[in-house]
């Protein structure tokens, strides 16, 4: 049903002094206006499954956002871990940029920035009057004389008294006696051997351990002494050898003569003779040195650690 809406009008005229003016046009008809349609058109049914939901941001992971899917959406959760991996690989490479230049800024902006260092919380020594300090040296006497053919056991008697931290109290009497042990593994080129005394026994029957390296009188680590390189076993079979095979070979000459007053000694013996030397070479060129050090010579030993005596130790006024 269509419906047509008029319009009538009416001439009017001012009063007599004004003249009439004519009317003003009508206005255009309306247009027709459908009416629309009495039921909704119906939309199709949504599918039983339930619709995928709407990715949702997810901030409370880290510092960046991380994009969170569905469990059902596989192909959306590998893309999401790429972006992700894209994301921190150009934050990376552009913190390693910024710390790119500000080294490579010139040596006066490289010089500008120092060396950071951790704190350090000083501390009190407790009871220094029964504490024999870490960095203290026991000047010592060997007892037994040192070998390095095979490792060993070592013994040493303190030649002079040693008092705590502060100096009031002596706590390892001069006589007392300290043992430890050395190793063999002297090498060529060395000329010093390592021993690490274990315990010291004073004469009042304390004792206690030091597991402390053995040093020179000055402190310095190792044990220097005498160094036997075995030279002549080690080269002397060699030697023999050679010398042996370079006589025949004159002697060779000389007796067959052939009218030739020159005598060639540096074409060697035989085959034979020269294999034999260069076995015996080779079995003896690895002999180790070894390094004697005779007992009674003074030797040092260096405390690696703070020894407490305020178990066995006690002072009283007098």
């Amino acid at each position: 049903m269509q419906r047509i809406i008029t319009i009538q009008t009416r001439r009017w005229c001012r009063p007599a002094q004004f003249r009439c003016e004519p009317p003003a046009p009508p206005p255009a008809p309306a247009m027709p206006i459908a009416e629309p349609a009495a039921a909704a058109l119906s939309l199709p049914p949504l599918p039983d499954d339930t619709p995928a939901k709407d990715d949702v941001l997810d901030k409370s992971a880290s510092a960046l956002m991380v994009v969170t899917k569905s469990s059902g959406d596989t192909n959306a959760q590998t893309a999401g871990d790429t972006v992700v991996q894209t994301t921190n690989a150009r934050i990376q490479a552009l913190l390693d940029s910024q710390k790119n230049t500000k080294q490579d800024a010139g040596s006066l902006g490289t010089l500008l920035h120092g060396t950071q260092t951790d704190a350090r919380m000083a501390s009190l020594l407790r009871n220094r009057d029964f504490l024999l300090a870490k960095g203290s040296i026991i000047n010592c006497a060997l007892q037994t004389r040192l070998d390095s053919t095979v490792p060993g056991m070592a013994a040493c008697v303190v030649t002079r008294n040693m008092y705590s931290d502060n100096g009031k109290v002596l706590l390892i009497e001069r006589g007392s006696t300290i043992s430890g042990e050395y190793d063999a593994n002297v090498k060529q080129g060395m000329a010093r051997i390592y021993v690490l005394w274990t315990r010291v026994k004073t004469p009042n029957g304390v004792v206690i351990d030091l597991d402390s390296p053995g040093a020179d009188p000055l402190g310095g680590a190792g044990l220097p002494g005498y160094i036997d390189s075995h030279f002549w076993k080690r080269f002397g079979g060699a030697l023999m050898l050679s010398t042996i095979e370079t006589l025949g070979r004159y002697a060779t000459q000389k007796v067959g003569g052939g009218g030739s007053n020159q005598i060639n000694l540096n074409t060697g013996g035989g085959e034979s003779t020269s294999n034999l030397a260069s076995t015996a070479l080779k079995d003896t060129i690895n002999i180790p040195p070894t390094l004697y050090k005779n007992q009674g010579e003074e030797i040092g030993i260096y405390i690696a650690r703070d020894l407490d005596f305020s178990s066995v130790y006690d002072v009283k006024p007098k």
